[in-house]
């Protein structure tokens, strides 16, 4: 007999078929090859949801997810052969088998993604929004091994127009081919065997065809291909249907109720609901789980369905909570149906070297309980307490491997010290696999880092190089850092981008602030620092003066920062050698730009903002009206993260103001776009206090304000705002 792998609710049919039927092998829809794997099924320390991840030994990025829930048909069939103490195995292709086709030079193993869903099909003829929902009302809510006889009728009358899809197919014809040997030989020895498999598989393994010549001689070639296969826990949110998981459900909770409690369900899942919407703020009366099961019952009623769908459900708890609105309806439900409940695996099970020192440390750490929430969740390290010091050492070292479950955050309390962290951590299933394709560097976290590193960092750029160094000080890395700088020394010596030594002498000075911390010579970082900025002032006018007006703006936050390095240096050779280069773009006229502007401004700083050098240049800027895009970006630059100097520069505030009074429209329009970015930035106070400042000069003079035109009218709103 074979039986259908289908949906939740279908595990409780497979388990009343399989208990009226009593076979002696139950064998089961999956990849031979992690056979091994189920060996674990009788450990009660393994509980779903659970997931096998089959992948290549040497190129563990090709893997493939076999989640399971405790309602799962395929995890039900296994339990009932573990409690009657009869043999179960996996009888599809083998993955090794699969990944060897894919790699085939034959097009039709190359383009297997065609996949048709008849019960898709047959939704969308009966007016249903998708084959899933029509699947639950039709088949979950009824209960019982009749099912299997409908399906199989419905599978064969599909089967018999398969030819349309026939790039699909073949490859599901080579699958089937292989489940039927697998039936063959795995079956002879008993009297009564169960086949558990896919809807779409049921006609060929119930009525087996010969297989054609090059079937037989694709599954006699041997596979090089190595595969494993290890447990890792899983979550209802990764087993959903909304999560991409084209075998997922919609509700796995209400399912999980369904199946352990068929009769209760309805009212324990609304109770579960009403629950979970006062946590969020919804004010529901306790009598409403009532209703709404009254409800949802009367639906499934009229529709002729002994419990109700997940629609109906979700039609009652619409209308008895009141929640007509379509945004407020979402937010309600938003996470309800899965909610938090995640899976283990014994610390025994098989895993990688690498997969054993991260979950020791996770464990060790106390994170074991947030990687399996898999919820995002704030957390704050003192790192003058030696525990939370190694938990930043692991989750940095983590980043290294491109695993990235934690993130710093802006802290939200002031503070100067170096010692406190605050850090987002959200575990995601796919790092999983990360892990694994990570272990081709090493068996522990130090060792696949350092292999990794000793690989990439040739081809990495400067600018990635010295990222990188930061973060191998904070994961606290024995002898990489000083061979990174020897590195960035080399690579630095051969740039000529000063606007990417720039960044690398920013980047490497909080690198010396930490350094000293963490074992790292500070004398090699600063002569790295002067001698990256020895070139930056060389060469600084004559590359600043061909950028473009778009990547000026990009650069202008990096001016202002390099000089306070210089500034911290205390080197007076680099200071003024940094000075001249500033003074020098300052005299530009032609092809002015952001950096024109900051650069004449922290000029002024070295010249004790002399009023009279100060007039010159901005005369000199804004005496012809040639460039009114440039003038405007020479402003940007100007007042960039110093707005406050028009409020108390007023010679500056005039000149500026009488350059856009008198501008004409066209100048004006094309200079506005970079004036409102300006202004647009600013706090409304200061607009306040600058539009009484233009006011307050308006009746000293006694000129009134011109009649603006529609562009000007938009403008000054912008300040009054």
């Amino acid at each position: 007999m074979a039986y259908v792998i289908m949906d939740p609710g279908s595990a409780a049919s497979l388990v009343a078929a399989l208990e009226i039927q009593r076979p002696d092998i139950i064998l089961i829809e999956g990849p031979s090859d992690a056979q091994a794997a189920l060996d674990w099924i009788s450990d009660p320390q393994l509980k779903p949801p659970v997931a096998m991840v089959i992948y290549e030994i040497d190129q563990p990025q090709n893997a493939i997810f076999y989640p399971m829930a405790h309602f799962s048909p395929e995890w039900q069939a296994m339990q009932y052969a573990v409690r009657n103490n009869i043999p179960f195995h996996f009888i599809d292709l083998p993955f090794q088998k699969t990944l060897s086709l894919k790699r085939s030079s034959d097009e039709e193993f190359e383009s297997a993604e065609t996949y048709m869903d008849p019960f898709q099909l047959i939704a969308s003829h009966q007016g249903w929004e998708d084959g899933e929902s029509w699947w639950d009302a039709n088949f979950e809510t009824f209960e019982g091994p009749e099912i299997f006889p409908i399906v199989s009728q419905l599978m064969a009358a599909f089967r018999e127009n398969e030819q349309p899809y026939c790039t699909q197919l073949s490859m599901n014809r080579i699958r089937e081919a292989y489940m039927a040997g697998s039936i063959l030989k795995l079956s002879n020895k008993y009297s009564k065997a169960a086949v558990i498999c896919g809807a779409w598989h049921l006609p060929a393994l119930e009525n087996p065809v010969k297989p054609s010549g090059k079937i037989k001689s694709i599954l006699s070639e041997t596979d090089k291909i190595k595969t494993k296969t290890v447990w890792i826990p899983w979550t209802y949110k990764q087993l959903s249907f909304s999560s991409g998981y084209r075998s997922g459900v919609r509700a796995p909770i209400w399912y999980e109720m369904l199946f352990k409690n068929r009769k209760e369900a309805v009212l324990e899942w609304m109770a579960y609901v009403s629950q979970a919407a006062r946590q969020k703020g919804f004010e529901i009366p306790p009598a409403s789980s009532i209703d709404a099961s009254i409800l949802a019952r009367t639906l499934a009623s009229m529709r002729g369905y002994p419990v109700p769908s997940y629609l109906d459900l979700k039609d009652a708890i619409q209308a008895v909570y009141g929640l007509s609105h379509h945004d407020s309806f979402n937010e309600l439900l938003s996470g309800i149906p899965y909610g938090n409940v995640f899976g283990e695996v014994p610390d025994s099970a098989d895993q990688t070297p690498l997969q054993k020192d991260i979950f020791s440390q996770m464990k060790k750490l106390r994170l074991q309980k947030i990687m399996q929430e898999g919820i995002a969740q704030h957390k704050i390290l003192d790192l003058r307490k030696e525990a939370n010091r190694q938990t930043s050492i692991f989750l940095y070292r983590l980043w290294l491997l491109d695993i990235p479950f934690g993130k710093v955050q802006e802290s939200s309390v002031k503070h100067t010290g170096t010692f406190r962290e605050e850090w987002l951590l959200h575990w995601k299933q796919e790092f999983h696999l990360k892990i694994l394709e990570a272990g081709i560097w090493g068996n522990t976290m130090v060792d696949a880092i350092l292999q990794k590193i000793q690989m990439s960092q040739e081809s990495l750029s400067l600018e990635a190089l010295v990222k990188l160094l930061d973060r191998c000080l904070y994961a606290d890395l024995p002898g990489i850092p000083d061979k990174l700088l020897q590195l960035i020394s080399e690579k630095s010596n051969l740039c000529r981008d000063i606007f990417l030594l720039m960044r690398s002498v920013i980047a490497l000075r909080n690198v010396l602030d930490r350094g000293s911390a963490r074992n790292l010579d500070p004398l090699i970082v600063r002569t790295l620092i002067e001698n990256m900025s020895i070139e930056v002032c060389a060469s600084y006018t004559h590359q600043s003066r061909m950028l473009p007006l778009e990547d000026a703006e990009i650069f202008l936050p990096d001016i202002p920062k390099f000089h306070m390095v210089l500034k911290s240096l205390e080197n007076e050779a680099i200071q003024l050698a940094w000075k001249n280069a500033l003074n020098q773009l300052s005299q530009e006229t032609e092809h002015i730009h952001q950096l024109h502007g900051i650069s004449f401004r922290i000029y002024l700083d070295y010249c004790g903002s002399d009023p009279e050098i100060q007039k010159r240049i901005i005369q000199l800027i804004f005496s012809s009206s040639d460039d009114p895009m440039g003038q405007a970006a020479w402003i940007q630059g100007f007042i960039y993260d110093n707005y406050l100097l028009l409020l108390f520069d007023p010679a500056l505030l005039e000149l500026l103001n009488d350059w856009l009074v008198t501008m004409d429209q066209e100048a004006f329009e094309s200079a506005l776009p970079i004036l409102r970015k300006v202004f647009a930035e600013t706090p409304s106070g200061f607009k306040e206090k600058l539009m009484a400042k233009l006011q307050a000069r308006l009746k000293e003079t006694g000129n009134p304000l011109p009649i603006p035109e529609e562009s000007r009218k938009a403008f000054l709103k912008l300040l009054e705002n």
